[in-house]
């Protein structure tokens, strides 16, 4: 048989593993050594592709399309640095627990350690980053090879999709010539399906959970990338037992459609105003670390029983506190809880937190800093204005934060994502996109603050290649407006500007040309407002542009907080 014909072959065996696993979606980042691989996937009826020219967005954007839909995508690259640039993504995929399928492709052996060109050693390149990392052999005409590519292929899809969810690495070398024959493997073989079990307690573990959390004075805190239909669950959790459920943003309960009083959504501005009579008697907590740095301080003081559920077996609780931790699938584990019939504790202890709860609101939305042209009423008129349906990415930095203390429970319901798992500022715009992608018919809007936008300006190429509508709201206050709010705003000016304050002063004008965006500077919340309305009609990419001051942003936010601290 001709090289040509093994390789197909070969590659026949591997991606037939993906379609039998019902993978949808692969982005191809171009190069020469990828090449058959990239080919086939192209002409795979069953696998849509896309193609981008910059491996670092290209990740994120894989990312963005997996978070949408929770279901694993296919990254493929050439090798060399091609390789290294999708690390970024792939540590936010560890840290988030998204799945990727990642295919490296590589110089053959012969080539490795003599300084052949493009060549590095990229067995387990990611190291932790990933679950399962495989060096995959080359194509010959043996059968066992073809039988252990297909293996392989599902193998990692399956890995990719089981708890903890995460990347995985396949590295695959090719030896010249590059291009598979066009005669299709016949009788790949048929991998049906992997049965995984979910995690479930016993009976007896329910009822001596239920017996410890009853008639006492709970809190439930709900973080983490949640689906809507089981923040509702855990929503009907809370009413059941009547605590007090502090959500935040990315648990998606405050906007998933069911209204209660024991949503609190606004305690990062009063956490740090409390005494010892709202010290709770037992504390359940779900996902990953809240957003909030108050609730975070205010947390790792209390010594009182703490349960941490954790379907994905990771252990993550920052303040070692945990005294329980509960392994089980949400849904199930609080379907069991609801039928349990845990009984409620005093619906006092409700009552005080929700008082406190509105009162906060209250000021809020009677403070200037809602009601004029700021960062904060800018963003929960964005948050406001969601249609029923609408999918909102929002950037780390400040973004997240204004979504975080200035939402409250939605009028629409919708769905949030971040990039939460390393909470940095690169792939932003990527990651919406691909989020976007997965969302078409619907409004997808990311707000995003001026330097993550810079950090990430080359994934709008993907917007217009493949004609993705996204609304991109930037806040631009020229710079990292975090750092105001931060130890280092008390450095002299000069060192603050050059370090942390990094102001750019770019004209996006050209940016929105550049990618034929819609764009338009906003600079009233009624001119927002109306731009908002007419964007849910926009079937295209659109940039609005919001200028704002740090230092008046970062006062205005002092000032309300000290109004918070002597009214409340």
């Amino acid at each position: 048989m001709l090289e040509d014909q093994n390789l197909r072959a070969y590659l026949d065996y591997f991606l037939g593993g993906f379609v039998q696993q019902k993978i949808k979606r692969a982005v191809i980042s171009p190069g020469s050594r990828s090449t058959p691989i990239a080919l086939l996937l192209h002409q795979c009826p069953q696998i849509e592709t896309f193609v981008h020219i910059d491996e670092r967005s290209a990740a994120f954007f894989a990312l963005g399309m997996s978070k949408a839909s929770e279901e694993p995508v296919i990254l493929v690259c050439t090798s060399g640095t091609a390789a290294a640039n999708y690390y970024p993504a792939i540590c936010e995929a560890k840290e988030s627990n998204t799945p990727l399928v990642i295919v490296t492709t590589d110089r053959p052996l012969e080539l490795q350690q003599i300084g052949a060109p493009q060549t590095m050693n990229q067995q387990s390149l990611y190291g932790q980053q990933v679950k399962y990392s495989v060096s995959m052999p080359l194509a010959d005409s043996t059968q066992a090879v073809k039988e252990y590519a297909h293996f392989q292929a599902i193998k990692a899809v399956q890995i990719a999709q089981q708890r903890p969810l995460g990347p995985v690495h396949l590295n695959m070398p090719f030896r010249e010539p590059l291009l598979p024959s066009v005669q299709e493997t016949k009788n790949v073989p048929d991998f049906h399906q992997a049965f995984c079990g979910k995690a479930v307690l016993t009976q007896e573990q329910i009822t001596q959970i239920k017996n410890n959390w009853q008639g006492k004075k709970g809190i439930l805190i709900v973080s983490g990338s949640q689906n809507r239909s089981t923040a509702k669950q855990y929503v009907a959790l809370a009413n059941e037992l009547s605590w007090p459920l502090f959500a935040d943003p990315l648990s998606n309960v405050r906007n998933c459609g069911m209204k209660s009083d024991t949503i609190l959504s606004y305690y990062d501005l009063y956490m740090g105003c409390l005494d010892e009579q709202w010290m709770p008697e037992v504390i359940v907590k779900v996902g990953n670390p809240i957003i909030s740095k108050s609730f975070n301080q205010w947390l790792g003081q209390l010594v009182v029983p703490m349960y941490v559920i954790d379907c994905e077996m990771e252990w993550k609780e920052p303040t070692l506190h945990a005294n329980y931790v509960i392994q089980a699938e949400s849904e199930t584990f609080i379907k069991m809880m609801l039928a349990s019939e845990v009984k409620q504790s005093d619906r006092q202890w409700l009552k005080r937190w929700n008082s406190l709860e509105k009162r906060v609101q209250e000021i809020c939305e009677a403070d200037h800093y809602l009601c004029d042209f700021t960062e904060a009423a800018c963003t929960k008129l964005v948050l406001d204005s969601l249609s029923e349906d609408a999918q909102l990415f929002v950037s780390n930095s400040m973004a997240i934060r204004y979504v975080d203390r200035f939402s409250g429970q939605a009028k629409n319901s919708y769905t949030l994502l971040a990039n939460r798992g390393v909470n940095g500022i690169d792939g932003i715009i990527s990651t919406a996109l691909g989020m976007a992608q997965i969302h078409q018919g619907h409004e997808n809007v990311l707000l995003i603050g001026d330097l993550a936008f810079c950090h990430d300006m080359n994934a709008l190429l993907l917007a217009k290649s493949y004609d993705i509508p996204l609304t991109i709201i930037i806040i631009n206050n020229q710079g990292g407006g975090i750092f105001s709010f931060l130890p280092q705003s008390q450095l002299n000016p000069v060192d603050f500007e050059a370090l942390f304050g990094t102001p750019q002063d770019l004209d996006f004008t050209y940016v929105a040309k550049l990618y034929e965006a819609q764009y338009q500077e906003v600079r009233t919340l009624d001119e927002l407002h109306k731009c908002l309305l007419e964007e849910k009609n926009v079937s295209q990419l659109r940039i609005l542009e919001l200028k704002t001051s740090r230092a008046e942003n970062s006062l205005d936010y002092e000032n309300l907080c000290k109004k918070i601290a002597s009214e409340i």
